[in-house]
């Protein structure tokens, strides 16, 4: 996401820095008046000190610039326009809050100067206080409706606050103004991505390129929006074309790294991303993917390690939530009590609750905090540990210690050996899986199969993880089998699909509701024979409960640890769909490896 970057060419066609130029445009002195009495210097002169202040300040020494600027300020406390550049000082400087400080003061004394609230705006969003950076650039376009400057920052700023169509309508505003605004561009193909409109962010920075053929955000911005169309190889065209332009882009090699990531190619990127890392320190996505990359390398002291960054990711950082109890390091829980709350989704709840019979064993006592529908199956499982709320937790409790429960993993699973090899570790209701079995029996001796083909959400690149039901003919045309429905979201019609092009007819079992009572949904995982499906919480239910399942991957994953399976369960099997395969070949490696199961069980 792009602003009037300090460093970057200033759009006006200058070929100064932005810092150099319209980020220091001349002072607004109208209204200023200022009379040579006691030593104090006139209008005049304060006009052409500030003059003077502002040409060090654009030839680049701050130090000079800020003493020109105090100087004003001895003499005449409340000039505007040196209060507003001391601030802009500080800003250069990543002093956000003197910057604020500053400029408030500036637009306190001068409240019809577009520039100063623009600017301002510019540092509350560095600062995440999007709001405000909304309402002061919404103030500048008020003062000076025709501000590009302005309408860009302010387009900057909604997507930032998740307002994308806002965002882009802003930016499509400032390319009215002026045509040739590549900034513009860029932001408006960033907008674009995030709408899930990638035909449409791809032409976006093309045309950035096109105005300006050495901008190089565009290059790795395009990147990224081709890799999520699959697009590898165009992807690595223009990684390695803003790497040419500019060695030291840190963005380069974190898009090449993800590329890589995708291809399987996992040396490669930790290679890219240590150095994007390297470049760029401070950069939070780039430390979280290399984790991951650490992780499924198998390298898995350092994943963990870097595991951590997940909370602190500008994009979907995970939510970190704020219990009044000291952090877990690792040390001895006898006689203690610990919080683990889970965290992320349905799924990565189950996932991560791997670890809780270990827990149990470790710890004087063990509180679960989990989503609330996962309540009764968790009880069922553990039963030694109290089951709360995660959005409830009682404040009541005595506890000594708190873990989020991925963070666990960096004490528990140092390494593969560490992952146990229990068959399951999540427990069904016993009744209820015996009843659903008989229910099950009632309609013959077959080989029983719970089906999940795709995510409930399929927006962006999300739908290429996933097959469409109607690519399972396959599957569906091998006899001696029978298919229940665990797809846990509206999909009568994907069934009727099914009924008609291949004439099977899914068994579904209306009563219980897939998506919200998961212990039924549990007990009917249970008594299936194999599951087969998408990477989904209806799949890493069936493993963690102990059912035979096979996963239909597609892309990166980082549970497999440097070895072929997903270490969390022990009896997942993978199928994998390259980036640039179709489902059809992973479908009918399952149709083949589902009639050597079926004659496996003749014999």
């Amino acid at each position: 996401m792009k602003k009037n970057g300090r460093n970057n060419p200033c759009d006006c066609g200058s070929g100064k820095k932005f810092k150099q130029c319209c980020m220091l445009r001349e002072p607004d002195t109208t209204g200023v008046t200022v009379q040579a009495v006691a030593g104090i210097p006139g209008k005049n002169a304060i006009a052409e000190l500030l003059a003077s202040a502002i040409a060090v300040h654009q030839s680049g020494n701050l130090k000079e610039a800020q003493d020109r600027y105090e100087a004003i300020l001895q003499a005449v406390p409340e000039q505007p326009d040196a209060l507003h550049y001391l601030g802009v000082i500080a800003y250069q400087n990543k002093q956000y809050a003197l910057a604020e400080q500053l400029m408030c003061h500036s637009v306190r004394i001068n409240p019809s100067n577009a520039f100063y609230f623009s600017n301002l705006g510019m540092v509350y969003r560095d600062q995440k206080k999007l709001i405000d950076a909304i309402r002061c650039q919404r103030s500048a376009i008020a003062l000076k409706p025709d501000y590009p400057e302005a309408l860009l920052n302010l387009g900057a700023a909604l997507i930032d606050h998740g307002k994308f169509k806002e965002g882009a309508e802003n930016c499509r505003k400032a390319l009215a103004l002026r045509p040739a605004y590549v900034e513009a561009y860029d932001n408006l193909g960033t907008a674009l991505k995030l709408q899930n409109n990638y035909p449409a962010a791809i032409l976006a920075y093309q045309q950035a390129q096109a105005l300006n053929p050495s901008y190089v955000a565009a290059y790795s911005n395009l990147a990224a929006v081709l890799i999520l169309s699959r697009d590898m190889g165009g992807a690595i065209k223009n990684c390695l074309k803003a790497a040419e332009l500019d060695p030291t882009h840190a963005n380069a090699y974190y898009y090449l790294g993800l590329a890589c990531q995708e291809q399987e190619n996992i040396a490669g990127s930790v290679q890219f991303f240590r150095h994007a890392a390297a470049l760029a320190p401070d950069n939070n996505n780039v430390q979280f993917a290399l984790s991951l990359s650490m992780l499924a390398s198998g390298n898995l002291e350092h994943g963990w390690m870097g595991y951590e960054f997940r909370w602190f990711k500008e994009v979907a950082p995970v939510a970190r939530r704020s219990f009044p109890y000291p952090w877990w390091q690792g040390e001895s829980l006898e006689d203690k009590t610990i919080l683990i709350w889970g965290e992320q989704g349905v799924g990565d709840q189950i996932m991560f609750a791997n670890l809780y019979a270990e827990m149990v064993r470790r710890a004087g006592q063990c509180i679960f905090a989990c989503t609330k529908k996962l309540i009764p199956l968790f009880r069922h499982s553990f039963p030694a540990a109290q089951i709360v709320d995660v959005e409830n937790v009682p404040s009541d409790l005595d506890i000594h210690v708190q873990s989020p429960a991925g963070s666990m993993a960096r004490w528990l699973r140092p390494d593969n050996v560490s992952f146990p090899q229990e068959s399951h570790f999540l427990v069904a209701d016993p009744e209820r899986v015996a009843y659903w079995r008989s229910r099950l029996a009632v309609s013959g001796p077959e080989l029983t199969i719970g089906i999940c083909w795709r995510s409930g959400d399929l927006s962006g690149e999300r739908s290429s993880y996933c097959s469409k039901i109607g690519q399972w003919g396959p599957i569906f045309a091998i006899p001696g089998v029978r298919f229940v429905n665990l797809q846990y979201d509206e999909c009568s019609a994907e069934l009727a699909q099914v009924r008609d092009q291949f004439g099977v007819e899914v068994q579904v079992f209306p009563e219980v509701d897939l998506y919200d009572d998961l212990a039924e949904t549990a007990a009917l995982t249970k008594a299936v024979d194999l599951v087969i499906g998408a990477p989904t919480a209806a799949i890493i239910l069936a493993a963690a409960l102990g059912v035979e399942t096979w996963e239909m991957m597609s892309g990166f994953t980082w549970q497999t640890f440097g070895t072929t399976k997903n270490c969390w369960y022990a009896d997942m099997h993978l199928f994998r769909k390259s980036w640039e395969q179709e489902w059809e070949l992973v479908v009918a490696q399952i149709a083949a490896a589902l009639q050597a199961k079926l004659a496996r069980t003749g014999d």
